[in-house]
């Protein structure tokens, strides 16, 4: 992130001057026009960096517009006054969209599972491992017998155990 921002700095002084570049009125923030290309901004990022960085470069980089490719939807979330475009996967016949509407709403204000539900990220597909869809679909076959014939003392032992192991709902059932 440091290494980033003092690349930026470096050419933004190229382009713009000393002078101009650090305003003495605005310590905190670099007001001077640009567009910034950055490719896969989410690698190398903890997560917890994954979802401040576009709300850093908002603020610091005010007159900037930047464009970011990412795989990661806290850094989507930083999008709320522009786009987001899901680009088509390498040697497929897809094409490219705008994300608009429920889609992009639940990408900017949802959890990060709902972010997971979207398209843009595979309608769930990566926010639980293949075991952990397998315990799901053993919490549904109980909680279906619990409704029709009822749960020996073992079965609602398990069908607790699954419970507690997988809190949230998962979007597929």
């Amino acid at each position: 992130m440091l290494s980033l921002t003092l690349d930026l700095i470096r050419h933004l002084v190229i382009a713009y001057g000393q002078e101009r570049v650090f305003d003495s009125e605005n310590l905190y923030q670099i007001a001077v026009p640009g567009v910034v290309l950055i490719d896969e901004v989410d690698a190398h990022l903890h997560p917890t960096w994954q979802k401040r960085i576009g709300f850093w470069f908002l603020e610091h980089f005010p007159q900037m517009q930047f464009i970011v490719t990412t795989h990661s939807p806290l850094v989507c979330q930083a999008a709320e006054q522009g786009s987001i475009f899901l680009l088509p996967r390498p040697g497929t016949d897809e094409t490219g969209r705008m994300l608009e509407g429920e889609e992009k709403n639940r990408l900017l204000y949802g959890n990060i599972l709902d972010a997971y539900s979207t398209e843009a990220f595979g309608y769930g597909k990566v926010a639980r491992s293949e075991r952990s869809q397998e315990l799901l679909a053993e919490l549904a076959v109980l909680s279906r017998k619990e409704i029709k014939t009822g749960l020996s003392d073992k079965e609602q032992e398990r069908q607790e155990e699954l419970r507690a192991m997988l809190p949230t709902e998962s979007p597929l059932f």
